[in-house]
């Protein structure tokens, strides 16, 4: 094994040199205003000679964009129009808004903090960026969206989720339901406080969003300027779901979900999903923390990887998340830890787990039950 001498001793000088490819990965450059760093492919967009920012491929195939950059940039088409360059400078800044959604996140919508509690603009941990770019690349390729999500807690991964459907009824479809199915209410609840906080905030010379109850009810809301309602439900209580054309369903932590007399886990979840059609744009987000083996959404998450399911699977491991990350006082010490490493954390360390998050994962894991996707 790489990194084991032949003695079955480590190779200190071998681990530590991996142990900075793995940290060169997590911690890679990202940069969601000029676009370095994104997983989605991107084109060059000039503003001047000298200064340009990475969009997306499809935002340069929009017929506005495409004549920019046919004519060599912002200014130059600027000039060959007669618009002044700051006022076509705002109009690539608000169409990146609406086709960047990297970019939409880190200039429209504000979050909190795990750390300091504080609100803070939106950027995208790499983590999310993998989730980001199987939404968004199946969204712009034309196709159904259907994702099945094992993840580790507290990433953001509900964020990302419930923001992209956000983007998607802003700037892409208006009339698009969507549902947001917990295993309790006050979970879908939470969720939805997120699409709430964003429309308070959100940059009125981007474009007003105003988010209101929808017909006298506080658990169906709608994006008024665009007659999208936004409605939550539960497991628990499966017949206050709002049925109707839905064609968006972000349903969370479904390896939570019991079964009642009255309705199974799958019950429920065909009843949602029969209502939303197989078309671009329709986006269905199935995701939990992983709780056994056996249940619905194990078999689910088995099906979608063994290719026999329309859902495209993808498991995000604690140690890609980088706040797990606990940093060594000195260089002694971090050899000490290489010495005192178990097999399961020399497994973890050759699939990708940072010494810096091993020395975290010590402390927490304990908190951690045994699953079937650790």
């Amino acid at each position: 094994m790489y990194g084991v001498s032949s003695m079955g001793e480590f190779d200190i000088p071998s681990l530590l040199t991996q142990n900075e490819e793995h940290k060169s990965r997590l911690f890679a450059p990202y940069n969601p205003l000029t676009g370095e760093g994104s997983p989605i492919e991107r084109v060059r967009l000039y503003f001047s000679s000298e200064s340009y920012v990475l969009i997306p491929t499809y935002m340069a195939q929009t017929p506005t964009v495409a004549a920019i950059i046919d004519a060599g940039g912002v200014e130059q088409y600027a000039a060959r129009e007669g618009i002044a360059a700051e006022v076509m400078c705002g109009v690539v800044h608000r169409l990146r808004a609406v086709y960047d959604f990297e970019f939409w996140c880190i200039s429209c919508v504000k979050i909190f903090d795990k750390t300091t509690g504080r609100l803070v603009p939106f950027k995208l941990r790499r983590a999310q960026l993998k989730l980001a770019h199987i939404l968004l690349t199946d969204l712009f390729a034309g196709k159904p969206v259907r994702v099945v999500l094992v993840k580790a807690r507290q990433w953001g991964g509900s964020t990302v989720t419930q923001m992209l459907m956000a983007w998607v009824q802003i700037f892409h479809r208006s009339g698009w339901n969507s549902v947001i199915v917990s295993d309790v209410e006050e979970q879908s609840r939470t969720i939805r406080s997120m699409y709430s906080r964003m429309a308070l905030r959100h940059p009125v010379e981007i474009c007003p969003v105003r988010f209101c109850n929808f017909e006298g009810s506080s658990k169906n809301k709608m994006l008024v300027d665009r007659d999208c309602v936004v409605s939550i439900g539960s497991m628990q209580k499966p017949d206050s779901l709002r049925a109707g054309d839905i064609k968006m369903a972000h349903l969370s932590e479904v390896g939570l979900w019991k079964r009642t007399k009255e309705k199974s886990p799958e019950d429920v979840i065909q009843t949602i999903l029969g209502s939303v059609p197989r078309e671009p744009f329709t986006v269905v987000v199935l995701e939990s923390t992983a709780k056994g083996i056996g249940n619905f959404f194990h078999d689910t998450w088995c099906d979608a990887v063994d290719g026999k399911s329309a859902y495209t699977p993808l498991f995000v491991p604690w140690f890609e998340i980088d706040i797990y990350y606990k940093p060594f006082i000195n260089e002694k010490q971090k050899i000490e830890f290489i010495q005192s490493m178990t097999r399961d954390e020399l497994t973890r360390f050759y699939a990708g787990a940072t010494l810096e998050g091993l020395n975290w994962y010590r402390e927490k894991r304990r908190e951690y039950s045994t699953d079937w996707r650790r």
